[in-house]
């Protein structure tokens, strides 16, 4: 500031001048500097808003610093410095105190990039109202983009969150320590795609995301053409060598990571392997307890449950339950013994799914008796269709390891009205299953 006073205070210099040695000042700092009138109408912003928003400084002059800020967040930006301008609080630029941000009364805010996008600033601000030849308002915003973003994961993590938030806030925070990169998180079976920037064949994005997958080693590649080009394989690993995913980035400039940016990955990737860790061990929990360990159906638990919310639809869709219990079943196990049985019934669950749709719900109540609930089946005519759709598809012949068996089934089918009460209809249903085996027993 003493430089800029000098400056300015030689009468030779010419108008421009104190605006250039602001710049020159200012260029390197990675805070930014915004200087407003009363009515918050922006007269000077340092180059480094560049930086962090892609602005050039011009562009944002006469502008309204709200325009700026996010609709969500400019209620707040605006008590905060009604709150500092009534306490008083006034920086005098031309005193003996020097520029103490720690000062200024601080807020966060959603800051417009020119791109369209936000990042998230700490804005401290204080007032020059009433100081001679300025009268205005000073900001310093400060980036906290990458510091939010990992609490945003911290708080995914902690909230038991699902994959694809997970997911979404480990690109985020890649995205935000890593500018001008782009990411994705690739699981176990997706495909990494090629971003529309990237001059590289499919194949060899592919090879190199096989590498990863079997050594559960990074990959860095230099792509010779293209606006980006590099390319970084990060794996996620458990601790039992697994790979949980792979963090892919695309780089605009070629060449592996510094030291400094190792460190930034390398913490991201222990988040990401934390985040994915807990989500596959709540994964393993909730299978253990709501899917049939043989067949990966519902199970009785699971059913009730989704019978339970099914109640408290206030506008119930039509369905029918379809019990159905295997014919023939039990001279398997005792010819062929138990591990035949078990593969039988894996086969019946592959065949029940193949013919139900994704939306029915299919459940396997324990030995060979399996329920179906079909949403929108709401007359007997269409559940008549259904259940000899699937006898057809089980009355087929089943290879276990040479051995070859045919099981039938039993179907009895009720009608969900409206008004029923969803407890007594699994009783009902398998009623109509037994009237329906002992009908075929006497024919």
């Amino acid at each position: 500031m003493r430089v800029i006073e000098r400056v300015s205070g030689v009468s030779a210099v010419r108008a421009d001048a104190l605006d250039r040695a602001q710049r020159a000042l200012t260029r390197g700092w990675v805070d930014i500097l915004v200087f407003t009138s009363a009515d918050l109408v922006v007269e000077w912003v340092s180059p480094s808003v560049h930086d962090v928003g892609g602005w050039h400084p011009d562009e944002l002059i006469g502008r309204t610093a709200l325009s700026l800020i996010h609709p969500d967040d400019v209620a707040t930006v605006v008590e905060t410095m009604g709150g500092v301008i009534d306490a008083g609080l006034v920086y005098d630029p031309l005193g003996e105190t020097p520029l103490d941000p720690a000062r200024f009364t601080a807020t966060s805010l959603r800051f417009a990039c020119k791109d369209g996008t936000w990042v998230t600033l700490e804005s401290r601000g204080n007032t020059m109202l009433g100081v001679d030849g300025v009268d205005g308002l000073l900001f310093v915003l400060r980036d906290i983009t990458d510091r939010t973003t990992i609490d945003e994961l911290l708080h995914a993590i902690a909230s038991g969150a699902p994959v694809t938030t997970l997911v979404h806030q480990i690109e985020q925070a890649v995205r935000a320590h890593l500018r001008g990169a782009a990411t994705t998180v690739v699981l176990p079976g997706q495909n990494a795609v090629v971003p529309a920037s990237v001059e590289m064949d499919p194949l060899d994005l592919a090879a190199a995301m096989t590498i990863v997958a079997t050594t559960g080693e990074g990959v860095y590649l230099d792509l010779p053409t293209g606006r980006r080009r590099g390319l970084w394989l990060l794996p996620v690993v458990d601790a039992s060598g697994c790979v949980l995913a792979t963090i892919v980035v695309w780089n605009i400039e070629p060449g592996r990571p510094t030291a400094w940016t190792r460190q930034v990955i390398d913490r991201i990737v222990q988040l990401a392997t934390i985040a994915l860790v807990r989500h596959h061990e709540t994964e393993r929990v909730r299978q253990a307890a709501t899917c049939d360990p043989l067949t990966g159906l519902a199970n009785r638990r699971d059913l009730d449950h989704r019978l339970d919310q099914l109640a408290r639809e206030p506008h119930r869709p039509a369905c029918t339950m379809l019990y159905i219990d295997l014919d023939r079943f039990k001279p398997i196990n005792d010819r062929f013994g138990h591990a035949v049985g078990d593969a039988v019934l894996a086969v019946v669950a592959e065949r029940l799914r193949a013919t139900a749709r994704s939306t029915d719900v299919i459940a396997r109540l324990g030995g060979d008796e399996f329920v179906v609930v079909c949403c929108g089946v709401a007359t007997d005519d269409e559940a008549t269709i259904v259940a000899d759709r699937i006898r057809r598809e089980l009355e087929q012949p089943i290879d276990v390891d040479g051995a070859v068996v045919s099981v039938g089934a039993s179907i009895g089918w009720v009608v969900i009205q409206g008004t029923d009460a969803m407890h007594d209809i699994l009783c009902r249903a398998d009623a109509e299953m037994y009237r329906v085996k002992l009908q075929r027993r006497t024919a």
